[in-house]
């Protein structure tokens, strides 16, 4: 599967979504619908860190989340919500526990532990064979740190994995 990569000037769902998430609103002054279910803190009042990952990951052409506070909220970048396809609007500002039920997909339930036990820790992880239904990917996970130190969210890169497809023996 190719993922297409929004070029500068072809702005794309996800990334307008980002774009009216960081400024409170909708382009026509109203919050989006989108944005209706993003509980927690208002991005105006996260910390800088936060604020310079999710720039980052809405920015990034590759296949990324900033899973931010303590509640893990799920901010995915076009390129991922175009792999993991219709259930990306559904996800954005959702918890990662919410995320994790056993009626979602199993790349979430996989994930969770991990980004838990890395905002804790703070430390980073490589986590492999997360099915996202018709993909799996491997995610590098780290934490995002405050001015102080703190582990403020988790920062992921994802990329696809390979699927090996063994060809029929040929009769001799």
């Amino acid at each position: 599967m190719v993922c297409s990569i929004p070029q500068q000037g072809q702005p794309s769902k996800m990334r307008a979504v980002l774009d009216d998430f960081m400024r409170g609103t909708s382009g026509k002054g109203k919050p989006s619908p989108e944005l209706s279910s993003i509980k927690g803190f208002g991005y105006a009042q996260w910390p800088e860190s936060l604020r310079v990952a999710l720039r980052l990951v809405r920015n990034l052409p590759t296949r990324a989340a900033l899973f931010a506070g303590p509640d893990l909220l799920v901010f995915c970048n076009q390129p991922l919500s175009s792999e993991i396809g219709s259930a990306a609007p559904r996800i954005l500002g959702r918890g990662i526990d919410e995320l994790a039920n056993p009626k979602g997909p199993r790349g979430w339930r996989s994930l969770a532990p991990v980004l838990h036990t890395c905002l804790a820790s703070g430390d980073s992880a490589r986590v492999k064979d997360l099915d996202f239904g018709p993909v799996k990917l491997s995610a590098d996970v780290s934490v995002v740190t405050d001015e102080q130190g703190r582990s403020e969210g988790v920062l992921c890169l994802f990329t696809l994995q390979p699927v090996l497809v063994r060809s029929p023996r040929r009769k001799t």
